[in-house]
């Protein structure tokens, strides 16, 4: 999306092994931030199957 509305905002996506050896369980965190700011973080986990 554009637009004046969206000014300043970023989003950091980030996906990280929870175990190692890997195992196929992944956290992966989504960080909004508007002007460096953090508006929300989400947190949740993908499984391989």
């Amino acid at each position: 999306p554009g637009g004046k509305d969206y000014i300043n905002y970023s989003a950091i996506i980030t996906a990280e092994p929870l175990h190692d050896p890997d195992d196929g369980i992944q956290k992966i965190t989504v960080t909004v931030k508007r002007s460096d700011k953090e508006v929300i973080k989400l947190e949740g986990y993908k499984v391989d199957r």
